[in-house]
């Protein structure tokens, strides 16, 4: 697959994507009919309408809004990673740019799979012999195909969305992660500034369709926010907030842990959780995708 830079920024670091290289590879794999028919998204959305959703954004793919961020709880962080506990052939989640039939922003999100690609050895650039395939994991648990799955949009300034406001970034920098899947909270934070900036400027366009994440990242997340709690019970740990942002020319996904804070959902931008293991995100051994430069495994909006 191609190397890309994967960036979440996660208490003082992020993660998300970021464009590393230039060529494009190939169109999706050719999955069958089965394989992607879902019963609904990892957020709630039935697929169809999901489908549809994702169609509207690829069909217009400017920004309704100057701001996007979407705040998800920790209960659906733990019923991801409870997920993949039992499906363990599940090895990410792919995020994809939606739109509703009124214009605003939202996302989709599926887990994913990993199917062998055409892997060439002598080819610096691919990193690894998998694809990651949107997946149908038959799950027959209620959670994922009800409104409790449901994520909350945010268009305007929310109050606890601090990248939307004067830099919240901590200097120095205490929580010294070396994860690939992170970049610098300061990036962060331009990223989404540059997005908010654009949108202003009527330049507006996003260009990517969507994300893949390592499952790693949600274990992690988790984890993070579990020490939160336990070191901050009058101040748990919430869940994440999912910012639209730009760097490097790409459109892409900035992901940052909250706090409740008085009932309000507030970003954090210090470590709870300092373990080793937390600070590489461990035995995750892929930077990730992203499409349309690299859309090996994307299924949606099927093919009419």
């Amino acid at each position: 697959m191609k190397k890309l830079a994967l960036g979440i920024l996660f208490v003082s670091i992020a993660f998300g994507f970021t464009l590393n290289g230039g060529k494009a590879l190939s169109n999706a794999l050719a999955i069958s009919k089965t394989d992607s028919l879902f019963k609904s998204t990892l957020n709630g959305l039935p697929i169809g309408l999901a489908d549809t959703m994702i169609s509207n954004f690829i069909n217009d793919n400017r920004s309704f809004h100057k701001r996007t961020s979407i705040w998800i709880s920790k209960k659906w962080i733990y019923k991801v990673v409870a997920l993949q506990q039992e499906h363990a052939e599940i090895d990410g989640l792919r995020i994809y740019f939606a739109k509703y039939a009124n214009g605003r922003n939202t996302i989709a999100i599926v887990p994913t799979k990993r199917s062998v690609s055409s892997f060439n050895s002598n080819d610096k650039d691919n990193i690894t012999k998998y694809y990651h395939v949107d997946y149908d994991v038959k799950d027959t648990t209620s959670y994922f195909n009800t409104s409790a799955a449901e994520v909350t949009d945010e268009y305007h300034l929310i109050r606890g969305a601090n990248l939307y406001r004067k830099s919240p970034c901590i200097t120095p920098d205490t929580c010294l992660l070396t994860g690939i899947n992170n970049i610098t909270c300061g990036n962060a934070y331009m990223a989404v500034a540059d997005f908010k900036k654009r949108a202003l400027l009527k330049k507006n366009t996003v260009n990517t369709n969507s994300e893949w994440f390592p499952i790693g990242v949600f274990s992690a997340l988790k984890a993070e926010l579990d020490s939160a709690t336990y070191k901050m019970p009058d101040k748990p740990g919430s869940g994440i907030r999912i910012y639209f942002g730009k760097l490097k020319k790409r459109n892409n996904l900035i992901i940052v842990t909250t706090q409740d804070i008085n009932n309000i959902q507030t970003d954090y931008y210090k470590c709870y959780n300092l373990s080793a293991n937390f600070k590489k995100i461990k035995d995750i051994t892929d930077n990730g995708e992203q499409c349309p430069n690299n859309c090996n495994g994307v299924t949606l909006p099927k093919p009419q």
